[in-house]
């Protein structure tokens, strides 16, 4: 496995343990502390288009769940709608990688979609929020802002979602979800038109702009009540 790769998992894996702190009743490793989860999965027409600096364009369609080859990319997302005795919305684990020529890897870390169980058939904007991009192997230049950058902040780019199937709906825990509950859905961004920022607010030149669209799909099975979780620390 490449260092970048392991860097990636690294990174997402550090972001879901620190947005599931231990609360004043919880016990880090012991439990129980109730959580429900959801999965999302990628259909097969979900594209994904790249640049680094000046390079070609290169797109891909090959999605997989394990590390990706170049051409290929990965994409796992987990979401969190309930926990510790309380409903909530928030995102989990989750991690969308490409991997481009000469071993280059970009990752957005930062799409948070919420909880697909109130989605209606219809089309709606999601604001950003400081979504996290990285690229390793790169070699960033300095452009306009004479900063270059191989990890930074997008703090201007707007998430499409275009909801195709809404059948059912929320329902209490265990199960979360209604028998008949899909939703299929489209994810569109393009980040060409972003601003980049390091971690201190300053712009920087980050040398990857991507195009993309996933399609995505959940069913009742794809919600999971976790009865007897560890508490998170």
């Amino acid at each position: 496995m490449s260092h970048g790769w392991q860097q990636l998992l690294g990174t997402c894996l550090g972001a879901c343990l620190a947005l599931t702190g231990c609360t004043r009743q919880s016990y880090c490793g012991k439990g129980p502390c109730p959580i429900a989860t959801f999965d999302l999965h990628v259909l097969d027409d979900s594209t994904v288009s790249w640049t680094f600096l000046q390079s070609p364009v290169q797109t891909s369609t090959d999605f997989v769940t394990v590390e990706p080859s170049v051409g290929q990319c990965y994409f796992r997302y987990q979401g969190v709608v309930f926990q510790s005795g309380r409903e909530i919305t928030t995102a989990g684990p989750r991690a969308f990688a490409c991997k481009g020529a000469d071993q280059q890897i970009l990752s957005y870390l930062g799409l948070d979609l919420g909880d697909p169980r109130d989605w209606s058939v219809g089309s709606f904007t999601l604001l950003n929020k400081g979504g996290a991009t990285e690229c390793f192997s790169c070699n960033p230049a300095a452009g306009l802002a004479g900063k270059p950058c191989d990890h930074a902040a997008l703090d201007s780019v707007s998430v499409t979602v275009i909801v195709e199937t809404a059948t059912g709906g929320a329902a209490p825990p265990p199960k979360m979800v209604t028998d008949d509950f899909v939703r299929t859905f489209r994810v569109e961004f393009d980040t060409s038109a972003a601003t980049a920022r390091m971690w201190m607010g300053e712009v920087c030149d980050y040398p990857v702009t991507e195009k993309v669209s996933l399609h995505l799909t959940q069913s009742a099975a794809d919600y999971v009540f976790h009865a007897d979780a560890a508490c998170p620390c």
